[in-house]
This record gives C-alpha cells, structure tokens and sequence, in this order.
C-alpha cells in the first residue's frame, strides 16, 4: 500500500495525481528573480567562499577565467540595509562591503575573512562570520544575488519546449 502511494505522489499513476507526464530531455529553463537565487546560492556561492575554495572547490584558481555565461553578474553584498546579511562590520572588525563575485561570466573575486585571504594572497571581503562565541570566524555569504541586466530576446519570447520557474511570492505580484 505505501510503495503504490509513493508511485501515485513520483507521478507514476498519472490519474491519481492529477496531472499528465512531462516529457524527458535537456530543456532550456528561465529562471525569475527572487527566491530562484537560492538555486545560484547553494550551487555556486558556497564554493566561492575562501575556505572552499583554498580546498579545492570548483572555482578554484579560476580568478579572471569564465565561470558563468555571459550577461551574468553574481554579488555578495553585506551592506544592503534591512536584510539579514546585512551588518556594518563582520565578525573579524572588517567592515561590510558589496562584493562582486562574477562580472558578465567572468570570476572577479571570492568571500573572505583575514585568515582565508591572506592564504589566498587577497584582501578579506568583509565575509569572516561566526556561529557562535565558541567557533573561529569562517567566510560566508550574506545577500548572494544576481544582478539585474539586459534581457536577451530569446529569455523575452516564448519558449516552444523548456520552462520558466518563480517563486510563489514573485507569481502572486503578477
């Protein structure tokens, strides 16, 4: 009885869930503003992060090499007031600042507190948090976003087979 209700929720009983099957492949996807950066965040921001990346991530001695597509520009920025990223200065004294991460594809920077930039040979970015009184600060984002910018034609027009995706707050504004 539970293996037939976790096939009607996976879709597998079209009928009972009450929508028809999606088609399988590589489909174009656009993303709106909001809360899709989430996305961006957890699958790019973290590996951006000094510790990270002095580690071995993905963006990894990539500093003035293409990392993302054109037209994209990612910002870290702790400055912005009322949000919760947001502070005059970390944790280490550092006062906050915008930090441009990629600039139209290109990795301009990583987050970083005092430790991690000087074994990475940059300047801390204001980035240095901690969890408590009982841990050493560690860089982390603060308001992780992509910046607005131009918008292509073929994002504007319809796409004949791909999606879009918005967060519920963003399609309730429409």
């Amino acid at each position: 009885m539970l293996s037939r209700r976790f096939r009607q929720i996976g879709g597998e009983d079209e009928t009972s869930a009450g929508c028809c099957r999606l088609p399988r492949g590589t489909f174009p996807v656009v993303l709106g503003p909001g809360s899709n950066g989430v996305l961006f965040h957890e699958s790019c921001g973290h590996g951006m992060e000094a510790d990270a990346v002095y580690k071995g991530s993905n963006y990894k001695d990539q500093i003035g090499k293409q990392t993302a597509a054109k037209g994209v520009t990612l910002i870290d920025d702790g400055t912005i007031p009322d949000l919760l990223g947001s502070y005059a200065f970390d944790d280490e004294g550092t006062p906050a600042e915008r930090t441009v991460l990629i600039r139209d594809g290109t990795q301009e920077n990583y987050l970083s507190d005092l430790v991690w930039a000087q074994k990475l040979g940059l300047k801390s970015t204001g980035s240095g948090r901690r969890q408590s009184f009982r841990y050493p600060p560690i860089p982390r984002m603060r308001n992780t976003f992509i910046d607005a910018g131009d918008v292509p034609p073929q994002i504007s027009s319809p796409i004949p087979r791909g999606g879009s995706m918005s967060s519920r707050s963003e399609e309730a504004g429409k």
